[in-house]
């Protein structure tokens, strides 16, 4: 997928921070958001920075998102 439309796809998670649609909102809320842990725009932009990061690999050349 190219880089564009990968980003794309991030800025619309980014700003889904409720249930997504077929998650109970109490598992939601218990399970997939610890307290302590909850989904911030800052940890978001965290994630997609290490995401896209090349300095993560040993000679600079891949970032996760290039993985298969």
């Amino acid at each position: 997928m190219p880089m564009q439309q990968q980003e794309q796809r991030l800025d619309k998670l980014i700003t889904q921070l409720s249930p997504p649609v077929g998650i109970d909102p109490v598992a939601w809320a218990t399970i997939y958001m610890l307290s302590g842990n909850e989904l911030t725009p800052d940890r978001v932009a965290l994630g997609r920075k290490l995401y896209f990061d090349t300095h993560l690999s040993k000679d600079g050349s891949a970032c996760l998102r290039d993985l298969p």
